[in-house]
C-alpha cells in the first residue's frame, strides 16, 4: 500500500480539545474504525451514496489510497480523509489528486475536525509535489480552502446540473487550470 502511515500507538489530545491528526496505521488496526466512522458520518447526508466506506476499502485494496489521515480524540477515531490519484484527459503532466471521502463523526461535526483534516491533507499534498486537487462536494463548505469550480475542468460522467459541485484547487503555485476531463479511480464506481 502506498498510503502514508504511522505505526505509533500513542495519541494525545491537544489542550484545546482538538483531535490529533495522524496517518492511518500500516498494521491495518485503523481500518475497522475508519469503515464504521465513514458509514455513520454519511448515514444521514442527503446526497450520500451509502458506498463511501466501500470506496475507501476499494481504494485501499487496489493500492490506490495514496493518503489516508485520521483525527483521533481521546483514543477514538472521530474523522478521516482520503486522497487518491485522478487522471486528466488530456494530461497536463502533473500529479492531481481526488479528495474524498471526508468523514467526521456526527458528534464532532462543526468543531474544526473536518477543517483540520483538510488542511493537513492539503499541506501533505503540497509537500509531496502535487499539482492540484479536486473534489465533489458542497461549494459553500470547500470555498474556505480555496476550492472552486473552474470552467474547462470537468468530471467524467457528472450531470451538467451538478457541475458547480466539482471543484479544483491548484497546489503548485501555477496560475490557471487545465481544460481537461478528470476521471477518478474505478473504486468510486
Amino acid at each position: 500500500m502506498n498510503t502514508i502511515t504511522d505505526a505509533t500507538s500513542a495519541t494525545v489530545p491537544t489542550r484545546q480539545g482538538l483531535p490529533v491528526i495522524r496517518p492511518e496505521r500500516v498494521d491495518g488496526s485503523d481500518i475497522g474504525a475508519i469503515r464504521a466512522l465513514t458509514a455513520e458520518a454519511f448515514a444521514k447526508v442527503e446526497h450520500a451514496s451509502g458506498t463511501e466506506a466501500k470506496i475507501i476499502d476499494a481504494l485501499r485494496d487496489a493500492g490506490e489510497l495514496r493518503y489516508s489521515l485520521v483525527a483521533v480524540r481521546a483514543g477514538r477515531i472521530v474523522g478521516h480523509v482520503a486522497a487518491s490519484r485522478v487522471t486528466l484527459d488530456p494530461p497536463d503532466g502533473g500529479w492531481w489528486y481526488g479528495i474524498g471521502p471526508l468523514s467526521v463523526h456526527p458528534d464532532f461535526q462543526g468543531q474544526g475536525t473536518g477543517s483540520g483534516l483538510m488542511r493537513a491533507l492539503l499541506d501533505l499534498l503540497i509537500v509531496y509535489g502535487a499539482t492540484g486537487a479536486v473534489l465533489l462536494g458542497d461549494p459553500s463548505l470547500y470555498a474556505r480552502f480555496g476550492f472552486a469550480p473552474h470552467e474547462g475542468l470537468t468530471m467524467a460522467g457528472l450531470a451538467p446540473e451538478q457541475a458547480s459541485y466539482f471543484q479544483g484547487l491548484r497546489l503548485d503555485g501555477t496560475v490557471g487550470y487545465p481544460e481537461a476531463t478528470v476521471s477518478y479511480s474505478p473504486a468510486f464506481d
